[in-house]
């Protein structure tokens, strides 16, 4: 390491923590790119029939404002 140097900085070059900034360059939508994966349609089709469990299981929180105190607050109802 140079004198000077910043330690953060100089750790992330040598460990490779600063490829993502290279890695923009690239020009690919990761986001886009994990959706179209099959690793990404098959996480949302897991999410959605867990959504699909829990509100078949449960009611939906009621949620509101309360007086207290002089004070308002959010809280269960």
């Amino acid at each position: 390491m140079k004198a000077g140097a910043n330690p953060a900085t100089w750790m992330l070059e040598v460990t490779g923590g600063a490829v993502s900034v290279t890695a923009k360059a690239v020009e690919v939508d990761w986001p886009q790119l994990y959706k179209d994966s099959e690793l990404g349609r098959g996480n949302d089709t897991h999410a959605q029939q867990l959504v699909k469990m829990t509100g078949e299981a449960y009611e939906p929180l009621k949620v509101g404002l309360v007086g207290v105190a002089g004070r308002v607050k959010l809280a269960l109802l």
